[in-house]
């Protein structure tokens, strides 16, 4: 009889097909805790226990009270393919559920000892279905309880090159206890309970609100660091908690996006994410935020990803603008910013610009496709006009001009008893409930930044001409960069003449800057719009830049406040868009509450 061509196409058989199913979903024992749990918040349980031996790879147990199968039902559930989620090409646009492709239970069974014991309700007995390696063993009427118990023994006890490259115990453990808190979150009205190795390990009771049970697994000092968010644009509504800018890890393990109550990632989401904290984080650093995104079913696509850990959006760009502006919003402690003074000068005291009169900064939408209802619309920024060549020196100003008080109390701090000074580098205040410890510099430096941008934006950057220029030498690639970025130095508020030789004449420097040093400032700006130093890829990215540094320099110039100052310096704070942080994510100032305070010093407990 002749041999058969080796490259004969043939139709794999359904064993083969579940083993490759498996690969593709069932990456670890924390991919099994996955799939099951979403099965059993699809059955509508109230309870799901978890019980997890040797990190998973002895065994993952999932026990709920869910609505429980009869006989039949759960000889078809470990079919491949066999769903009640879906019934035809048409429901996969509108997927309501955790799971839909019935995959699941035929993928474990076949890398696994599995057995599934089940009941419905309005039945007195249940069925035991025994599966090894996805060939069915046994099946048996049991007494249950009802709702479904699974065990998963010895995951990829058939694969042994997969098994080889789990991870260690502790490492397994540590991707099921991060996922089962994810759950938690994404469930509040479900009681969770994990055991490990015979010892219960963490236990979520249901919860009525979303930040009890924020709470309740990450505590409640991170809960006080975090702002609510409530935003709705049509059937899109964005709701949650983000963190303050002063509440950051250095990874995302903390930024959880629940879309539909599904836990999922887009890179959509990660970019409008971190465009909302720009200027506020310091470098390699990530905002902790948890939110819900509830949309219609057909926005987004979670039959994108083997493991549906990634979606994908319709309305992607609707979708970000509104994430971005539901996040900025949140972060303003005040609303809409107030008008705010310029920081008073330090010892001695120097003639300052005009106050000037910050408008709402928010990010620009754009109009929503035909189908999604319109944005509201925001106000329109007047363009630039062009800045004169040596504008005359501003009027000198009170350097702490006196105002009635109702009209500069703050909302923030506005309990705030000055305290006294640590040196120049702190303030301390007394509050009603603890204490604010305030670093005068980084306060200036924000404040300075608010001003430089918001006057930028309405074309209306002050300068201060200098009593004689200033002759600046520069080597050739600081005069090269200086040179090239003359129009975005003039939007702040220099005015340069090039003066030959890699020279150039300062003529004119931004009023708030103060008495800071021409050549310093200018050396240093030239670095920062080296290429090497950073790409940017638009001129308001490049604007902002050169801000940061301006106003860093100018707050580095300022020393010794005095009482007044600090207190004045704090209430102007109180009024920023963002008063927490520097445009380079350091804080201004830190809150230590009374409850701290005593954990400190050891009196939160008996003597």
């Amino acid at each position: 009889m002749p041999a058969e061509p080796a490259n004969i196409i043939r139709v794999l058989s359904d064993h083969v097909c579940n083993k490759i199913a498996a690969g593709e979903v069932i990456e670890r024992p924390a991919s099994v805790l996955k799939e099951l749990v979403e099965n059993s918040v699809d059955a509508g349980a109230d309870r799901i226990e978890v019980e997890v031996l040797q990190g998973g790879r002895k065994a993952v147990i999932i026990n709920d009270n869910g609505c429980g199968m009869d006989r039949d039902t759960a000889l078809l559930a470990i079919e491949r393919h066999a769903t009640s989620k879906i019934r035809d090409v048409d429901d996969i646009e509108h997927i309501h559920t955790m799971g839909f492709r019935g995959e699941a239970l035929a993928a474990i069974s076949s890398v696994a000892r599995f057995i599934l014991t089940t009941r419905p309700a309005d039945q007195l007995s249940g069925t035991r279905l025994e599966i090894e390696g996805g060939t069915l063993r046994n099946v048996e009427e049991t007494g249950c309880p009802a709702g479904t118990r699974i065990e998963v023994r010895n995951l990829f006890f058939n694969v042994p090159a997969r098994r080889k490259f789990l991870r260690t115990e502790s490492t397994e453990l540590n991707n099921i206890r991060s996922l089962f808190r994810v759950f938690a979150l994404a469930h509040p009205d479900i009681q969770l309970i994990l055991k490990v190795d015979g010892r219960e390990l963490e236990r979520y009771p249901v919860q009525a609100r979303f930040e009890d049970r924020i709470a309740d697994l990450h505590g409640a000092q991170v809960l006080q660091n975090l702002k609510p968010v409530s935003f709705q644009h049509g059937e899109l509504k964005i709701h949650g908690f983000t963190g303050l800018p002063t509440l950051h890890r250095s990874d995302r393990r903390d930024q959880v996006c629940l879309i539909n109550r599904r836990p999922a990632t887009a890179p959509i989401l990660a970019y409008a994410i971190r465009e909302s904290y720009t200027d506020t984080l310091p470098k390699g650093r990530h905002p902790v935020c948890f939110l819900h995104l509830d949309m219609p079913a057909d926005w987004v696509d979670v039959n994108v990803h083997p493991t549906k850990r990634e979606v994908r959006f319709g309305p992607s760009q609707l979708l970000r603008d509104c994430l971005i502006k539901a996040l900025t919003e949140s972060l303003q402690p005040n609303g809409p910013p107030a008008e705010i003074e310029p920081p008073p000068p330090c010892e001695p005291p120097q003639a300052q610009a005009p106050q000037f009169h910050p408008e709402h900064r928010q990010p620009e939408l754009p109009p929503a496709p035909e189908n999604y209802p319109p944005l509201p619309p925001l106000p329109p920024q007047t363009a630039r006009p062009e800045q004169p060549a040596a504008p005359p020196p501003p009027p000198p100003t009170d350097p702490l001009p006196q105002t009635d008080a109702a009209d500069q109390e703050p909302g923030l701090w506005k309990d705030a008893v000055y305290l006294g000074n640590t040196g120049d580098r702190y303030a301390l205040f007394q509050t009603e409930d603890g204490l604010l410890i305030m670093n005068p510099s980084a306060a200036t430096e924000r404040i300075l930044f608010e001003q430089a941008r918001t006057d930028m934006e309405k074309g209306k950057v002050a300068s201060q001409a200098l009593l004689v220029p200033e002759t600046v030498a520069c080597d050739p690639q600081e005069a090269k960069q200086i040179e090239k970025r003359k129009d975005d130095l003039q939007a702040l508020g220099f005015v340069l003449a090039d003066f030959g030789g890699n020279h150039f004449l300062v003529e004119a420097m931004p009023a708030w800057m103060g008495d800071a040093d021409p050549a310093s400032t200018l050396k240093e700006l030239a670095m920062e719009t080296d290429p090497q130093a950073g790409k940017l890829s638009t001129p308001k990215q490049l604007r902002d830049r050169l801000a940061r540094s301006c106003c860093y320099l100018a707050a580095r110039s300022r020393r010794n406040p005095s009482p007044a100052e600090c207190t004045r310096l704090l209430k102007t704070l109180a009024k920023c868009q963002m008063p927490y942080t520097t445009p380079f994510g350091r804080p201004t100032l830190l809150h230590m509450d009374k409850q701290e305070l005593n954990r400190k010093f050891g009196l939160d407990r008996p003597l």
